[in-house]
């Protein structure tokens, strides 16, 4: 099951005003500042970066991070598809 599929399954966990933490894996195909300049700039979604273990090379930017976005159910939707256009493995690990 896709990420988007369990994010959009996940009606408990809404209603309870929970949302999801996404690990995200960056391996050079996207620099870190530009990910979070576009779930800010592009998509307007509230996150918090919980957790990053980064290490550069040139621009590139490979380790993970640990998300908690905080967006409607359609924009985290939106921030999910935004990773996978990009071929970045990303991972649900939860609600807070």
């Amino acid at each position: 099951m896709s990420t988007i599929q369990q994010a959009q399954q996940s009606t408990a966990q809404e209603e309870a005003d929970l949302f999801p933490l996404i690990e995200v894996e960056l391996k050079g195909q996207l620099p870190f500042e530009q990910l979070i300049d576009t779930l800010d700039r592009k998509y307007h979604i509230p996150y918090k970066l919980l957790k990053a273990d980064l290490e550069y090379m040139g621009k590139a930017s490979f380790g993970t991070l640990l998300l908690h976005l905080k967006g409607s159910r359609e924009d985290n939707g939106n921030a999910i598809r935004y990773f996978e256009q990009y071929k970045l493995k990303n991972t649900l690990k939860g609600y807070a």
